[in-house]
C-alpha cells in the first residue's frame, strides 16, 4: 500500500498537458457592479452549474432590509419575504434550479424554477406521508427527481427521495431498526444513484468516535463503499470528511484522513483512485468544504498551498494545479485586483463547481492591489481547463 501510494503521488506531480482560462463571471460591491445588482453579498455562497454553463448563486440583495435572492444567468430570479433565508440552489442539466426556503422556526418547503415557464412554483410542501418539517441540500436530476435530506416531526432525519409524480421515497433514514444516527450531506446523480456519509448508533449517538462509512444507495441497491476504523479495524482510514460528490460515470469522490496525510480518493465500480494528498508538495492541507466531479472525471476542491496560502485546486488523476490562491492579482472589471479578504480569513467562499465542459467556478474577495484597504467586493471567476493537442 505504501509503495503504491509513492507511485501515485509521484505521477501526481508531473503536470505538463493542461492549460487555464480565467474568467470575471460577476463581482459586486457597495460602490459598484459587474452583471449583478449593486450591494449584493454572496460571500459564503457556493454556485451551481451545469453542461450547459448556466450559473445559479444564492446571494443577499438589499431593498430597504437584507433579502436572501437567487440570481441566474444575469437577472434575480427569486427574493424570499424579510426575515426568510434560502438554502444553495443547484441547476440540472435541463435548467431546473430548486432550493429551500425556511425561517428560524418552520421550513416552507422547496421551490423550483421551469426554464419552460420562467417561473418559480413549490414543488414540495412540509407534512405529507411522512411529517417533514425541514429540508436541507436539495437537488434535481435529469430524470426530474428530487432528493432532499429532510427531517420529520420526530427530528429523525431522513434522505428522501421524490419521484416526477409525487411519491416520497425514504431512501435512509436515522431510527433504532436502520441503527443509523446521523445522515451527512447526500449527493445524486442523473440516474438516481445516492451517495453519502452516515453514522451508525441508536439515535442520539453523534459523537465523532461512533463509526462512518460512505454507502451507495438507491431504489434498488445498498453498498458500503469505504468505512472508516471504528466501523472496520482493518480499514486505513481514521476519519471519512462529511461531504462528497458523485459522477454520472458512479465514481464518488472523498476525503480521508489517515494518520499522517488526508487524501482525496476517486472510487468507481473497478477501482479506488488517488487524486489528491498532503504529501503532494504544493498540498499544505486540504479543507472540509465539498469536492466536486464531473463527467470528464476532473475534480476541484479547496486547500492551502505550500506556502499556506488558501486555494483552489483541480486533478484529473494524473496531474494537480493549483488555479487560484490567496494574494494572486487577477484582471477584473475595475482593472488588477487580487484575491483577498482581510483580517487574515480565507478569501473563497462556499465549495467551487464544476461542469462537463470542464469549467470551474469558485466565490472569492477581492481589494485593490495598490491599496489592500479597499475591498472590491466578491466575485465568481470561471476557469476553463482545456487540454493540450
Amino acid at each position: 500500500m505504501r509503495l503504491l501510494l509513492c507511485l501515485l503521488l509521484a505521477t501526481l506531480q508531473h503536470s505538463y498537458s493542461l492549460e487555464f482560462k480565467r474568467e470575471l463571471v460577476l463581482r459586486t460591491a457597495q460602490e459598484s457592479s459587474f452583471k449583478i445588482p449593486k450591494a449584493s453579498y454572496f460571500t459564503n455562497s457556493t454556485p451551481a452549474t451545469n453542461k450547459h454553463s448556466d450559473l445559479v448563486l444564492k446571494l443577499i440583495t438589499y431593498q430597504r432590509t437584507p433579502l436572501h435572492s437567487i440570481w441566474f444567468n444575469g437577472e434575480i430570479i427569486y427574493q424570499a419575504k424579510p426575515g426568510h433565508f434560502l438554502s444553495d440552489p443547484y441547476i440540472s442539466d435541463k435548467g431546473y434550479i430548486v432550493f429551500s426556503e425556511f425561517d428560524a422556526g418552520r421550513s416552507y418547503g422547496i421551490y423550483q424554477y421551469s426554464p419552460r415557464t420562467r417561473k418559480i412554483t413549490l414543488k414540495v410542501s412540509p407534512g405529507g406521508p411522512h411529517q417533514i418539517m425541514s429540508f436541507d441540500n436539495v437537488m434535481k436530476n435529469n430524470e426530474g427527481r428530487i432528493l432532499t435530506r429532510a427531517t420529520d416531526v420526530q427530528g429523525n432525519q431522513l434522505y428522501l427521495l421524490i419521484t416526477t409524480l409525487g411519491y416520497q421515497i425514504p431512501l435512509l433514514k436515522v431510527s433504532e431498526e436502520s441503527k443509523l444516527s446521523y445522515l451527512f450531506p447526500p449527493v445524486m446523480n442523473n440516474f438516481s444513484l445516492v451517495a453519502a456519509k452516515v453514522r451508525y448508533g441508536l439515535p442520539g449517538e453523534v459523537n465523532d468516535e461512533r463509526p462512518d462509512a460512505i454507502v451507495l444507495k438507491s431504489e434498488r441497491i445498498s453498498q458500503v463503499i469505504a468505512e472508516d476504523k471504528d466501523k472496520n479495524p482493518r480499514s486505513l482510514i481514521q476519519k471519512i470528511r462529511n461531504t462528497l460528490d458523485i459522477n454520472d460515470l458512479g465514481e464518488i469522490v472523498f476525503i480521508t484522513e489517515s494518520e499522517k496525510q488526508t487524501d482525496i480518493f476517486v472510487k468507481s465500480s473497478r477501482s479506488v483512485k488517488l487524486y489528491a494528498s498532503t504529501k503532494h508538495p504544493d498540498i499544505n492541507s486540504i479543507d472540509f468544504f465539498k469536492p466536486v466531479i464531473n463527467n470528464n472525471s476532473f475534480i476541484a476542491f479547496r486547500g492551502k498551498d505550500a506556502l499556506n496560502r488558501d486555494a483552489v485546486f483541480i486533478s484529473n488523476g494524473k496531474e494537480i494545479h493549483k488555479i487560484a490562491f490567496k494574494g494572486q492579482k487577477v484582471e477584473s472589471d475595475l482593472g488588477d485586483a487580487i484575491i483577498l479578504y482581510g483580517g487574515g480569513h480565507p478569501p473563497f467562499g462556499g465549495s467551487p463547481a464544476i461542469n462537463d465542459n470542464n469549467e470551474v467556478y469558485f466565490s472569492t474577495s477581492l481589494r485593490n492591489p495598490r491599496k489592500l484597504e479597499q475591498s472590491y467586493g466578491s466575485a465568481i471567476y470561471k476557469v476553463t481547463i482545456t487540454e493540450e493537442k
